[in-house]
């Protein structure tokens, strides 16, 4: 059996839904399935507005989609794989874009702060 509680959460973060693979709000409570007493996992705001009858449906359809996903997992794995990435690589790209990120602020910041002071500019001479 297939039971849906309302927990206080233990983090305050996103929770991937057992119910349509969906994602949990950050919230501090959230739902919890359990299956024949054993914690299956999180389940977001919409699965829960679901009721019973919705769950059942959900759950149909996440697993049908689960089975597509795996097919094709299984076919990728049968085929040539190429990996253009590296950790290192994701590292420098990371600190390249946040730091462009951190200059993008500072002048944002530089530009508000510039429009909150008012300034008396002189007519034209001409």
């Amino acid at each position: 059996m297939l039971e849906i509680r309302l927990e206080k959460a233990c983090k305050w973060t996103r929770w991937p839904c057992v119910i349509c693979g969906g994602a949990t709000n950050k919230d501090y409570v959230i739902g919890v399935a359990y299956e024949d007493g054993k914690d299956a996992g999180k389940v977001c705001d919409d699965c829960i507005d679901l009721g019973a009858k919705g769950i059942a449906e959900a759950l149909r359809e996440h697993a049908e989609n689960l089975r597509k996903w795996a097919e094709g997992l299984e076919k990728a794995s049968h085929g040539e794989i190429r990996c253009r990435a590296s950790l290192a690589k994701k590292k420098e790209m990371s600190k390249r874009i946040d730091d462009e990120l951190v200059l993008e602020n500072f002048k944002q910041a530089c530009i508000s702060e510039f429009d909150a002071v008012e300034v008396d500019i002189p007519d034209a001479p001409f």
